[in-house]
């Protein structure tokens, strides 16, 4: 280990083992057809997710459903990624899930950003 690197790379990276499918909603072209589409902002970005301690949050319908919703947390150095992106995770082969992003934290250090957290919202729609 030599100046807090590992085999060149930051320890931090060897926690990003998973990767991410960044897409986001845009306005349509034609101007006739003002659809949105989905656009691929990247692919295989390395992060790293988690759940977020104590973040589900039950919702109810008023009918006596209820839907549990649970929060996780991506970290990432991918800088491009903007609250309401759908974020697809995979590692290993498996797809973890489909995400919608809320705005990117950014975590600095003695340099500058290190890395963004952003917190996930499992979503169905997207």
């Amino acid at each position: 280990m030599i100046d807090g690197l590992i085999n060149g790379m930051d320890p931090y990276d060897y926690t990003l083992f998973q990767r991410a499918k960044i897409e986001r909603r845009v306005k349509g072209d034609d101007k006739y057809n003002p659809k949105s589409k989905i656009e691929k902002i990247a692919e295989d970005v390395p992060c790293g997710i988690g759940n977020k301690t104590g973040t589900a949050t039950a919702i109810r319908d008023g009918i006596g459903n209820v839907e549990v919703q649970q929060l996780y947390l991506m970290h990432t150095r991918f800088p491009d990624i903007k609250a309401g992106d759908i974020i697809t995770v995979t590692g290993g082969g498996v797809v973890f899930g489909k995400y919608r992003a809320a705005p990117p934290y950014p975590v600095m250090d003695e340099k500058g950003v290190h890395h963004y957290e952003i917190t996930l919202e499992v979503t169905n729609d997207a």
